[in-house]
């Protein structure tokens, strides 16, 4: 009990540096906080271009599998949102 009186104005410093470090998000005007996309997002910026390399590789007579392009390499075969299973092949 004497140990957790001795820290509680240590706690209590803690708590006050919080409040003074989030105040901004409830006063005035309640804020959201919002993480802006520059540039597009997950769509533009990620699947448009591996959609692009999967559609010039089927064009060559190829699937595209892996592609060593994208960092250390990424497995386009297993990527869900490109559509390697939904082809539109003439």
């Amino acid at each position: 009990m004497k140990e957790t009186k001795n820290n509680l104005p240590f706690f209590f410093i803690l708590f006050l540096i919080n409040c003074i470090f989030f105040l901004p998000l409830f006063f005035p005007v309640n804020k959201l906080i919002i993480t802006p996309e520059y540039g597009g997002g997950d769509q533009i910026i990620f699947h448009y271009p591996i959609q692009y390399l999967l559609q010039k590789k089927i064009r060559s007579g190829n699937f595209l599998l892996w592609s060593n392009q994208i960092g250390g390499g990424y497995p386009i075969y297993a990527e869900q949102e490109v559509g390697f299973f939904i082809l539109d092949l003439p």
